[in-house]
Parts: structure tokens; C-alpha cells; sequence
């Protein structure tokens, strides 16, 4: 499984990443911290999943607050664009368009959903770093990851 965090602080994440090289070494993790280098990295490799920090750092090309959505809906978006704003690198595509996507929060799950709803994105896990320690985020990141029958 290759699984992409895109984090703008590494330190929000070490415990998990520790938890998941331990417990699942084949897994390829890489790490991306905004939206330039998340979409350089989707352009470049085939992922499974993709985990987002909900609140990335700004990117001028999109409304303050929402680059986490913007990626999420350029990566589903048939031509690769959402409304007004292009992802950087214009019209290259990601690898994979079907990885599942996680979002993770410091804030309260219920407002990340209800936030995440709003804005068309509603379905998608979102998992409360405050309300969970490292390895029960692992169990719950696992279980969504785990591969379907079909």
C-alpha cells in the first residue's frame, strides 16, 4: 500500500508514522506539506490513500480555509480543475483519481464533518487527532484502508 500524508507539520504525525512502519513496514509512505508538493507528488506516484490535515497551510490560488477540499475535489474532478481555481502543474493529472482519501483534524470531528458537507465533500473518514492517541488512529485508519472484496 502506498499512502501519501499530506501534513504541513511532520511533528503532528511522527507517533502514527512510527505506529505504521512498525506494524505495516511494506506500506510506502511519503509526505507532502502543501499543496504544491501534494500535487507534484498525486502527478508522480499512484497512491492508495491519501491521509489530509484538513487545515493546510495557505495557497494563494484558493479561498483561505479550504485548500485540503480543493485538493480532494481537483484529484475527483474529471478535468482536474474546481470552479475558478486550477491545481499547480494546470493539466496534469494525478496517478490514481480512485485513492481513498482521509481527513484528518485537530479540531472536534463533528465540525470537520459538518464543515466537509458544506463544502460538497461529505462521506469522506474524517478521524479527530484530539479524540484518539496514535495507535487507536492506526486501528481506525487500517480499518478504512482495508481492502474491499470484488
Amino acid at each position: 500500500m502506498r499512502v501519501l500524508f499530506v501534513e504541513d507539520s511532520r511533528a503532528m504525525i511522527v507517533d502514527l508514522v512510527d505506529a505504521i512502519q512498525r506494524d505495516e513496514p511494506e506500506w510506502e509512505l511519503d509526505f507532502a506539506h502543501d499543496i504544491p508538493s501534494a500535487w507534484e507528488h498525486l502527478c508522480s506516484h499512484k497512491y492508495d490513500a491519501l491521509i489530509v490535515d484538513v487545515m493546510l497551510p495557505a495557497w494563494p490560488h484558493v479561498p483561505a480555509r479550504s485548500e485540503a477540499i480543493y485538493l480532494v475535489k481537483w484529484l475527483r474532478s474529471p478535468d482536474g480543475k474546481h470552479g475558478v481555481a486550477q491545481p499547480p502543474r494546470g493539466t496534469v493529472r494525478p496517478a490514481n483519481t480512485k485513492a481513498k482519501v482521509i481527513f484528518l483534524t485537530s479540531r472536534t470531528v463533528n465540525g470537520a464533518v459538518t464543515e466537509l458537507e458544506q463544502l460538497g465533500l461529505g462521506g469522506l473518514p474524517v478521524i479527530g487527532r484530539l479524540e484518539m492517541d496514535e495507535i487507536e488512529v492506526f486501528k481506525e485508519l487500517k480499518k478504512i484502508l482495508k481492502p474491499t472484496a470484488g
